[in-house]
């Protein structure tokens, strides 16, 4: 596989926008923190603006790639001073534009979170119903996470839980186990 120009700084900077956050997704104890609960203060700013910089650069042709687009998705991300103020309009945009390019399970589950942001949880749950059945999603814990958030926002909260128990038993990571029983608690209690 040749790797073009645009290619290698649309990797280089969804790389460096990813890592700039990394310092903010664990709380002290080690708990995985939502983008919503991270404190954006911690986000590497150097880091982000060197993602920035590549982004630009991926950009001089003209030609947008898939790294282009998850680096952008990544940008409206890293560029919003905190998760209400995220563009999910443009997230959404981004997420249509790359569902031509590449339309795997992930990048549909993905793009079921901007629906949410953008048309509200019933219309992401009617997303996250198309693509449920494929099969590499069967067992894929955050498609059961991902469905239980957007039952919680729709109150709904016993198919919630449902999910979230299956996502429990489907995932081997402790902090993921911890963070999906922490929201188990939270839907018993509404």
């Amino acid at each position: 596989m040749i790797l073009f120009k645009e290619n290698v700084y649309g990797l280089l900077a969804l790389m460096y926008l990813n890592v700039s956050r990394f310092k903010a997704r664990l709380d002290e104890k080690g708990n995985i923190l939502t983008m919503a609960e991270q404190d954006r203060s911690k986000w590497d700013a150097g880091l982000r603006d060197k993602g920035l910089a590549c982004l630009n650069e991926a950009g001089k042709d003209n030609k947008i790639g898939f790294y282009h687009l998850l680096a952008g998705i990544s940008a409206y991300h890293s560029m919003a001073p905190d998760y209400k103020a995220t563009d999910w309009q443009g997230i959404l945009y981004l997420y249509d534009y790359l569902v031509n390019i590449d339309s795997s399970p992930l990048i549909l589950l993905n793009r079921a979170i901007a629906v949410c942001n953008v048309w509200g949880a019933d219309k992401a749950i009617e997303e996250i119903q198309r693509i449920e059945n494929i099969p590499s999603l069967k067992n894929y814990h955050l498609l059961y996470s991902t469905k239980a958030e957007f039952y919680i926002q729709s109150k709904q909260y016993s198919k919630a839980a449902d999910c979230l128990e299956r996502s429990m038993r489907l995932t081997s990571v402790p902090a993921e186990k911890e963070m999906l029983r922490i929201r188990l608690d939270s839907c018993k209690i509404s």
